[in-house]
């Protein structure tokens, strides 16, 4: 007995395999691979978070101290420039050590935080009081260094910081520590250098003005007298002055007279102005709000770190699920591959702890 063969109809009837089951890559599959692995998934999160918590208890507080400053405004032309103004030659524009940006530059310098750095300081600590220099203080302890205080002086690159308002000029200064007392006094301490540099750079830049001031001062006394020497002789040998060529004359030297009397008057006030600005010790900064002593600790930041590494951790967990779904789908927990990948994981998670251990 035949049977009928099957019609089109009754084969267009059987379903279709879906796509994902074929090996295709859906966000349904990836949502089943998470849940497939969401123990390893929040254990990797939980172990990273565990971590960050841990340590953002443990660690040490620190203690920060602001204050702020503007630099004083810039002082009167120098005496070069006053005497150039006298005779309508323009000189040069405003010093450049006045811009605030002078100043946050001037902070990072090394010259300006070696003085920091070998001041001294006295703070209160468990152990009782201490003396001494930054060295002494913060200096490395785990690993010794040739130059020690080359390691504290980029210690402060990152302990303290400088930054100017572009509106008003005021500049802002912080300084962090592990000591309550030390941040204030590392500011003034910073202040007394900024100071010191100014003022070294502005007498020395004064005095070389005031020699150069005192040689064309000479040079124009003695212009003077000979000028004042030709009149005198003029006058002797011409006591009748009604002719014409020789009030012309007597004009002439009058002019050179009354030229080199006030070329000699200028260099002269200029001279005594520079003889009192080398001598000058104002600071070069004022002072708006002075640091103090900090009353309470810097937030250590923990619940921000902990859900950063919460995240992370996740992020990693997931990663870590489809490698896993990859491997047993490609060849089993028995392959070669998935068999290294597990060896170089166990190495990675178990090496910070034989370093400990040694």
């Amino acid at each position: 007995m035949s049977h009928p063969a099957p019609s089109d109809k009754t084969v267009s009837s059987i379903p279709s395999r879906p796509a994902a089951e074929d090996g295709g890559i859906n966000l349904l599959r990836l949502v089943n691979i998470a849940v497939r692995h969401i123990w390893l998934i929040v254990g990797v999160s939980g172990v990273f978070a565990v971590i960050a918590l841990v340590s953002g208890l443990t660690s040490g507080r620190t203690w920060s101290s602001d204050a702020t400053f503007i630099p004083q405004g810039s002082r009167g032309p120098s005496t070069v420039s006053s005497l150039a103004a006298q005779f309508g030659i323009s000189s040069a524009g405003p010093e450049a050590g006045q811009s605030p940006q002078f100043y946050v530059d001037l902070v990072g310098t090394r010259e300006v935080r070696r003085g920091v750095v070998r001041a001294t300081y006295t703070i209160h600590t468990d152990t009782g009081t201490f003396t001494g220099d930054l060295v002494k203080l913060m200096g490395p302890t785990k690993r010794p260094t040739n130059n020690p205080e080359e390691s504290v002086m980029r210690m402060l690159n990152s302990t303290v910081s400088a930054a100017p308002s572009v509106k008003t000029g005021v500049i802002t200064m912080r300084a962090v520590s592990p000591y309550r007392e030390l941040p204030a006094q590392i500011l003034r301490s910073f202040f007394e250098q900024i100071n010191r540099f100014n003022q070294v750079g502005r007498q020395s830049r004064v005095s070389a003005e005031r020699k150069f001031t005192e040689e064309r001062l000479h040079e124009a006394q003695d212009s003077l007298t000979a000028a004042e020497d030709a009149m005198e002789e003029f006058l002797r040998s011409n006591r009748d002055l009604g002719s014409p060529s020789l009030q012309l004359r007597k004009e002439r030297l009058n002019r050179v007279v009354l030229t080199r009397q006030q070329v000699y008057t200028a260099l002269a006030q200029s001279y005594e102005q520079s003889k009192i600005e080398e001598l000058r010790d104002t600071p070069a900064i004022t002072v708006i709000d002075p640091p103090v002593i900090p009353t309470e600790p810097n937030p250590r930041g923990t619940i921000g770190k902990t859900a950063k590494s919460l995240i992370f951790g996740a992020l990693m967990g997931t990663i870590l699920a489809f490698l896993l779904d990859y491997f047993e789908r490609s060849g089993g927990r028995e392959s070669a591959g998935y068999q290294e990948f597990v060896h170089l994981l166990r190495n990675a998670f178990s090496r910070p702890f034989r370093r400990k251990a040694r």
